[in-house]
């Protein structure tokens, strides 16, 4: 039997580690599988002919490339009929019912994880069993009607994941770097999270020893030099932590990870750093104290300022995420934002600490199953993407995709945004695309932060800030910049204002 699973773009480029772990669980069971991104519009035709001899076709989805997969389906079925066509991951998961009665071309969603279901789905398919969809979590039709069955429980011992088919991506470990699954889900309630809708807040982290030998592995396989450790929320179990970090330390690989800033301090953060940890990911996600409480983020802004100095104290490098566009958010709440988002790139009083603070501040994108929907007036569509940092300003969607997404809103919420907010739309696109476009440019972020940060995020929040906006996301952040510094009394530097014309390579 031979399979191809399908995987929509990944950060930066890394292996797509769900679909990876999904080859190497088919491989044990003697299947030859082969690892493939989606394809482009243009070539989804011919991607789907040359797919059409396999057995199955499965798609890793998520939210942001759910159209792309749905038009992939479709032109799979054109191609052949009667092939098997399954769908997986959080997107699926979380629309599997709407997703079967909307698109005829997809057979079967599977929900959860899919460490029992995926092997069981196999074994069918592969001795032809008619009842092949009937798998712990998956959802079918059945003549006019929708069947489904439970998911699976979650795994309680996650070291029975296989490392994943790295292999099977070409491109692995090129540039040193490997990202590691090292555990799953995360025990807290944000509201805006789809974290917690896929793996139940059930906390897991796999043992030591078992990350160990599979960085012994990668070094070894691929001449790794720095691990992504992957988690929703690495730092929650201190024991695990230091359990982890006794054994990176005997390694010659530097790691980073995810964390929540008020589950860090000075002695955890000594600990990380003597074992190799260069770098952390923080969401802080608002400056706001009372998004704060209705968000149940629940952070002190204060005290989260004050843990990144100290990472960086330590020479870890943070990478801070704060969303703008909530369904809820005021201008005020956006201002305090802002600025603590200013602050965050503020160079460091101490010159000893080495650490790089990087900003990302995507636009807010609301994500099927989560609570923070019932708390919106509405949504609607527009073609912008909600997110230029996950989808870029250049990616529009097909024609095709934007007809999906009209009509089915409930299934691509996630291309969609909050109406009746105090900030009109067409000026939070030139917030988005200016915050993006800095977040690039950290000199120019460092001088707006030492001199006039203030008098910049008041000067974005003006209402019609959108008459600046240009044919691309860098015009636009020109012209707000040289707009800024028309000001009278401008006191921002015309090198700066320059910088801010030149292309982010020049950075």
């Amino acid at each position: 039997m031979r399979i191809a699973l399908l995987y929509g773009p990944t950060a930066a480029g890394f292996p797509p580690v769900g679909a990876l772990t999904l080859s190497a669980i088919a491989k044990r069971m003697g299947v030859a599988t082969e690892v493939v991104p989606l394809p482009a519009a243009q070539r989804r035709a011919e991607v789907a002919e040359a797919l059409a001899g396999f057995d199955m076709v499965g798609f890793s989805t998520d939210c942001g490339t759910y159209p792309d997969a749905v038009l992939t389906a479709r032109a799979l079925r054109a191609a052949r009929p009667d092939l098997p066509i399954v769908f997986g991951g959080p997107q699926a998961t979380v629309t599997a019912t709407q997703t079967m009665q909307a698109f005829p071309e997809v057979d079967l969603c599977v929900k959860g994880e899919a460490e029992q279901s995926f092997p069981e789905l196999l074994r069918r398919l592969a001795t032809g069993a008619e009842d092949w969809r009937e798998v712990p979590g998956g959802v079918w039709r059945a003549g006019d009607g929708i069947e489904s069955l439970p998911e699976p429980a979650m795994l309680a011992d996650v070291d029975q994941v296989p490392l994943p088919d790295y292999a099977a991506f070409p491109t692995v470990g090129i540039n040193g770097s490997i990202p590691l699954e090292v555990g799953r889900g995360c025990p807290y309630g944000c509201t805006f999270c789809s974290t917690n809708t896929f793996f139940k807040r059930r906390f897991r982290m796999k043992s030591s020893e078992r990350v160990a030998a599979d960085v012994a592995s990668l070094t070894a396989s691929y001449g790794v030099r720095h691990v992504d450790f992957i988690h929703d929320m690495f730092t929650v179990r201190r024991d695990f932590v230091e359990d982890i970090c006794a054994a990176m330390a005997r390694l010659p690989v530097s790691w980073n990870c995810s964390a929540r800033t008020d589950r860090l301090d000075d002695a955890l953060l000594s600990t990380m750093a003597d074992a190799g940890c260069v770098g952390v990911y923080v969401g802080i996600e608002t400056g706001s104290k009372r998004l704060q409480r209705s968000l149940k983020k629940n952070l002190n802004v204060d005290e989260a300022i004050a843990m990144v100095r100290r990472c960086q104290n330590f020479g870890i490098g943070v990478t801070a995420s704060m969303i703008i566009g909530y369904p809820n958010e005021t201008v005020e709440d956006l201002r305090e934002t802002l600025l603590c988002a200013f602050e965050l790139v503020r160079p460091h009083p101490s010159r000893q600490a080495t650490g790089d603070v990087v900003l990302q501040l995507p636009f807010f994108a609301p994500l099927a199953g989560t609570p923070i929907l019932d708390e919106a007036s509405g949504f609607a569509f527009d073609g912008v993407p909600p997110s230029v940092v996950e989808l870029g300003e250049s990616q529009e969607l097909s024609p095709e995709a934007r007809a999906l997404v009209e009509a089915h809103p409930g299934i691509f919420l996630a291309h969609y945004h909050p109406t009746g907010t105090e900030i009109a739309r067409a000026d939070y696109i030139v917030l988005m695309h200016v915050t993006s476009e800095l977040t690039n440019m950290p000199e120019v972020m460092r001088h707006l932060a030492e001199r006039e940060a203030k008098a910049f995020v008041d000067f974005l929040l003006r209402p019609g800030i959108a008459r600046h906006r240009g044919p691309t996301q860098a015009a636009t952040t020109a012209a707000v910049m040289e707009a800024f510094q028309s000001r009278p009394h401008a006191r921002l530097s015309r090198g700066t204002v320059a910088a801010a014309r030149q292309p982010v390579a020049a950075w």
